[in-house]
């Protein structure tokens, strides 16, 4: 897979690249573009309905390093089912969706991870929420029916190692608030009736229809729609109870974790598709052991994510019909259909009932926004011809915004590593350049550096080695700053920029070596040099992306890349050309 690129990007001597856009495979996976929900946490053993709709998809179990083929390799999409152990990984190398019909709460995606849920229970306790930490160790706060919501007091708190599973125990009836320290995925049952995913608290949440609403902090909505509930100060939820004669209950899901592609294995009753974005077309389609057969399509014109627009259709009207019957007694949709798949060309909402009368809230193929990159061994890979592989910590985001960013939130110290590698270490007078673009979000405030590329040692004489960082101050001034360490010899140049020119906006920043100048750029322009001479020793440590000691970048990264020569001015505006039209600079 080649670099993500515009027309003439210069990649000569590159030995990094990080490219959101263009991430290397996983083993056994699809391209981050692809991955969606394609890898699953078993919370209770069962046994799992799957579907694949892509020709050559095959489903793997992961038990503690240990990877079994659950489901080989097929010619044509397919389902069936398969038996699910609690405490193991599920994950396929094309796009999947598994299910345990009325009992939702037995498996989910490890992708819907974040770090403050709302959910609510109105029939049959107690209840049981169970939890799992992907990421890190991680402190959960469980907050029951309390009128200031998170803002409350804590009723009871579980602590998880990564890989570990917990849960809490629901008493009664009502409201219950969640928030933990790394992002941790969530899953809840009440005893005989309601079982679902619950997915996180979001900003703006689309369901079959709103019922049940409320904030982070037990307020009422800013906006309440028929099939959109949002808030312009908290995270929202809204909860649809038991519509059907089944067993579960269908979360709202946030605009972020909306899909443009969606799978089914098994009976349809009835669909309902909600879509916030204006012109969305969309194609339903089922397989009939040969070929898919269309069964009806929409475009649906006027969406917007407040007042988004909306289609319903049932197994008693048929195609083509607005549907009567939502709530599962419909009949079929079409006979000895089990393998549906919805695709569109915007994100949108899906929800159903199945053939058990069970409403539910479908998980996508792709999460467009705020996805959580994460494979069972937890990397990413450099994608050039060095082939590093990084280390995300704490729970680094994906935005597929702009063809794909990293976002970094400083509170939670988040950053990526790679390893020491002879590629990285630039010897005496040799030459580099150091480039990404970026999008900071603060000002850090004054000598409170947010790192970009940090790869230096604090030992000795002096420190070692090169970075790039944003620098602040307590006014409206920020800097831009590059720095290159020799043994006892700090050499920098920094960049004075307004700061509504550097916030909130995306940038190219690029710093070049020659072997004797030191270069700044921004946006194509040199905005600073000095000369600088003096050998870099040859130091052990790791690369930081987004890190510079304990002081963390805030913001988006988009990719970094490092090369091994120095880029003339004319390469460096050449770079910034060739991409800028990804970022509407």
């Amino acid at each position: 897979m080649s670099v993500y690129a515009g027309p003439e990007i210069s990649n000569d001597n590159i030995v990094l690249s990080l490219d959101a856009a263009n991430i290397k495979s996983y083993p056994f996976r699809t391209a981050i573009t692809n991955h969606g929900y394609s890898n699953w946490y078993c919370f209770v053993t069962s046994t799992v309905t799957y579907s694949l709709t892509e020709p050559g998809s095959i489903i793997y179990e992961n038990n503690a390093g240990v990877i079994t083929t659950m489901v080989a390799s097929s010619a044509i999409p397919q389902r069936g089912t398969f038996a699910i152990t609690a405490g193991r990984t599920y994950y396929s190398n094309g796009p999947i969706f598994l299910t345990v019909e009325d009992a939702q709460h037995s498996i989910a995606p490890v992708t819907m991870a974040d770090s403050t849920f709302v959910h609510y229970t109105n029939r049959s306790n107690p209840g049981t929420v169970y939890v799992y930490s992907p990421i890190g160790s991680t402190t959960v706060n469980f907050y029951e029916a309390t009128g200031t919501g998170i803002n409350g007091t804590v009723k009871s708190t579980i602590t998880l190692t990564q890989g570990q599973s917990g849960t809490f125990a629901l008493p009664n009836v009502g409201w219950s608030y969640f928030t933990s320290t790394l992002p941790v995925v969530m899953t809840t049952t009440q005893t005989g009736t309601d079982k679902t995913i619950i997915p996180p608290a979001a900003q703006t949440v689309y369901n079959r229809y709103t019922t049940n609403y409320n904030t982070t902090i037990n307020t009422t909505p800013s906006t309440v729609g028929s099939y959109v509930v949002s808030s312009t100060t908290n995270l929202v939820a809204s909860v649809t109870i038991g519509d059907g004669s089944g067993g579960d209950c269908a979360q709202g899901l946030g605009l972020e974790y909306l899909s443009t592609n969606y799978s089914w294995g098994n009976v349809l009753s009835d669909y309902v598709i909600v879509a916030p974005y204006n012109n969305t077309s969309i194609n339903v389609s089922y397989w009939n052991g040969t070929a898919w057969i269309t069964w009806d399509t929409h475009t649906l014109t006027g969406g917007t994510t407040l007042n988004p627009s909306y289609v319903a259709r049932d197994g008693t009207q048929g195609p083509g019909v607005a549907a009567t019957n939502i709530n599962g007694s419909a009949a079929n949709m079409a006979s000895g259909a089990t393998l549906w798949k919805w695709t569109g060309n915007n994100p949108f909402y899906l929800g159903l009932n199945d053939s058990a009368d069970d409403e539910l809230s479908m998980l996508g193929w792709t999460a467009p926004n705020n996805s959580y990159v994460l494979n069972y061994n937890n990397a990413w890979y450099d994608i050039s011809t060095t082939g590093l592989i990084g280390s995300p910590t704490n729970g680094v985001k994906y935005n597929s915004t702009n063809n794909g960013y990293f976002n970094f939130d400083y509170t939670r110290s988040q950053s990526i590593s790679f390893p020491n590698s002879s590629a990285l270490q630039f010897l005496g007078r040799l030459p580099y350049t150091l480039e990404a673009w970026v999008y900071p979000t603060r000002n850090p405030g004054l000598n409170n550096w947010t790192g970009i590329f940090n790869r230096e040692s604090d030992t000795g004489t002096g420190r070692d080695g090169y970075n790039l960082y944003l620098n602040g101050s307590t006014g409206s001034t920020v800097y831009w700053v590059t720095e290159r360490f020799t043994t006892g010899t700090l050499i920098n140049v920094t960049g004075t920029l307004d700061q509504s020119v550097v916030v909130n906006n995306w940038q190219h920043m690029v710093a070049v070596y020659d072997g004797s100048i030191l270069y700044l750029y921004r946006n194509g322009v040199l905005i600073n040099s000095v000369a600088s001479t003096g050998s870099i020793t040859n130091a052990t440590q790791t690369l930081q992306i987004g890190r510079r000691d304990i002081n963390y970048f805030s913001g988006n990264i988009s990719n970094v890349k490092i090369f091994n020569v120095a880029l003339t001015a004319e390469k460096v505006l050449q770079n910034f050309n060739a991409m800028c039209g990804r970022f509407s600079v």
